[in-house]
């Protein structure tokens, strides 16, 4: 398949739950192009990138839209597997990542962007976005501040 959605998971999606989720599908989600965690406010920074590890490069969209266990960290590595591949990026009300300076490293390596939100996202601010336009919105059609600073 090509899409998942596991949207509103809560508490569900754990370090546990993803490892037994992984034993049942051995050869991971080759195919997969749009993965939707919003809601996985139980999704750790390990489950993220366990799940991720399993899936293909060729991932164009994730939305983690209110993961709010996920950190700065989490955002470097998806910036480095995808930084060529991926289109759309949801990170909206995750409020684990704070480290400005990391978060903003990271965001500017995505080259392939059209779609980004940081809604509500305390890092973001003038500084963030000027950074991140200087470096990698060519091809940005969409953009989501919603509460940001």
């Amino acid at each position: 398949f090509q899409v998942l959605i596991l949207d509103l998971c809560g508490r569900a999606i754990t370090d546990y739950s993803i490892t037994e989720f992984l034993k049942r599908s051995p050869k991971g989600f080759p195919s997969l192009t749009t993965l939707s965690l919003q809601g996985a406010f139980s999704l750790t920074d390990y489950a993220l990138l366990t799940f991720i590890a399993s899936c293909s490069p060729l991932l164009q969209f994730i939305n983690l839209s209110h993961c709010s266990l996920l950190t700065s960290r989490a955002l470097k590595t998806l910036a480095d597997i995808f930084r060529t591949t991926l289109k759309g990026l949801s990170i909206g009300g995750c409020q684990g990542m704070k480290r400005c300076k990391e978060f903003t490293n990271s965001l500017y390596k995505f080259q392939k962007l059209n779609y980004l939100s940081v809604a509500g996202l305390d890092c973001v601010n003038d500084g963030v976005l000027r950074a991140f336009f200087m470096f990698s919105c060519s091809n940005l059609t969409d953009l989501s501040l919603a509460n940001c600073q």
